[in-house]
């Protein structure tokens, strides 16, 4: 319990310790201490109960406490947004002409998505439809349906998109179908009875807004926090809808702990999971059964890369990543592009993300994710002339 004390308090201090406004270094340092202070919680409320605090080492804290750093570090370079620049008439056509061509792109596969989601949750049960397996059996569309899948793992692009669009002033319809599009990949977890979506989402949206919010004025700022707080509140009663079923209902936690148990466990569990399956061997950790707690459960997007490339191999990457997401930050202050500002966010969404377990190697993620790499940094070389934000 010491040393996961102490590692909330080097995660604290950390975060004290910031010069000058950095909204998305902030954000991995908060979400990062909440999940661990989360952890603290759970060990007083579960210590000695399903591997939490049962006599395992809390060592491997240091290593994740490094590894979690040197990831948070480049951001702090991406300072707050400042909406002071006058907009440029060729800007903004830009942005807008980007912003139709995504929801034509979105709108369809967002509402099959949709359409799945209600279907599931009207005919399945909830509580035991996970241990199923046989989703697609509910689901419509067919191959349709599995392009939706892959593209809703963009759907920060909407998402960012709705954000700017109190900035640029947009018509309301075309609002409102941003926004609809941005809850695509949220549909699509819904699909598989699946609350990362919706966490998702809200993270997000967090992040956007504090970044975004000094190029609003008053009347849109206003706007933006009203829709955040009904569709915000509406999303996550949803959450809470599912993880009372799932985690409730099903494993009848029918104490006074209710619903707070599976809560904690699923914002804190991960520096519990990330340091029992440090006190494996490296070959051992590699070679868990798909069965195997540890193999399924939240762990860090840490785990994941030291199973992937070993304690040593994990250091590497993350010092690579950091002159990486350095080198488009540094382009995207110089020059304000939209292309640049999405390589910056589908960067910093690995760590974000990462708080519970490494998002994208789920559902091929990690393709998605390097095709769009790519395609934006293409885009920008030949269409980011007029597409500052």
């Amino acid at each position: 319990m010491q040393l996961l004390i102490l590692y909330c308090i080097a995660l604290i201090i950390g975060f004290l310790s910031r010069r000058g406004k950095s909204v998305f270094r902030d954000s991995l340092f908060i979400v990062y201490t909440i999940s661990a202070i989360c952890g603290l919680m759970l060990m007083l409320v579960e210590g000695g109960k399903e591997s939490i605090g049962a006599g395992y080492s809390y060592i491997p804290l240091i290593y994740l406490y490094i590894i979690v750093i040197i990831w948070i570090v480049p951001y702090r370079n991406l300072g707050d947004f400042h909406g002071s620049r006058l907009l440029d008439e060729g800007d903004i056509n830009s942005i807008k002409k980007i912003s139709d061509i995504v929801i034509i792109l979105f709108l369809p596969f967002t509402l099959l998505l949709a359409y799945n989601a209600i279907i599931v949750f009207q005919v399945a049960d909830i509580s035991y439809y996970r241990l199923e397996g046989d989703y697609y059996s509910y689901f419509v569309g067919g191959s349709f349906f599995s392009a939706g899948v892959y593209l809703s793992m963009l759907f920060f692009v909407p998402q960012i998109l709705f954000f700017l669009s109190y900035r640029y002033h947009y018509e309301g319809i075309k609002r409102v179908l941003l926004l609809l599009c941005s809850f695509s990949f949220t549909f699509m977890t819904l699909c598989f009875a699946g609350r990362d979506g919706i966490a998702y989402w809200i993270m997000n949206s967090i992040v956007l807004y504090y970044y975004f919010k000094d190029s609003y004025d008053y009347k849109a700022r206003r706007s933006v926090k009203r829709v955040f707080y009904i569709v915000g509140g509406f999303a996550f009663v949803v959450f809470l809808f599912i993880t009372f079923f799932r985690f409730v209902v099903y494993h009848g936690n029918t104490d006074s702990k209710g619903i707070i148990l599976p809560l904690l466990t699923y914002l804190g569990q991960s520096v519990h999971v990330f340091s029992q399956t440090l006190n494996l061997t490296l070959d051992q950790i590699r070679n868990l059964e798909s069965t195997d707690k540890l193999s399924y459960t939240f762990g860090t997007f840490v785990k994941s890369l030291i199973t992937r490339y070993g304690y040593l191999g994990s250091i590497i990457v993350s010092v690579i990543q950091v002159f990486v997401v350095s080198f488009f930050i540094k382009v995207y202050n110089k020059y304000r592009r939209i292309w640049d500002f999405f390589i910056v966010f589908l960067l910093f969404q690995i760590p974000y993300y990462g708080v519970f377990y490494y998002r994208q190697g789920i559902q091929s993620m990690e393709l998605v994710y390097l095709f769009s790499f790519v395609l934006f940094i293409f885009l920008n070389l030949f269409y980011g002339k007029n597409s500052r934000i």
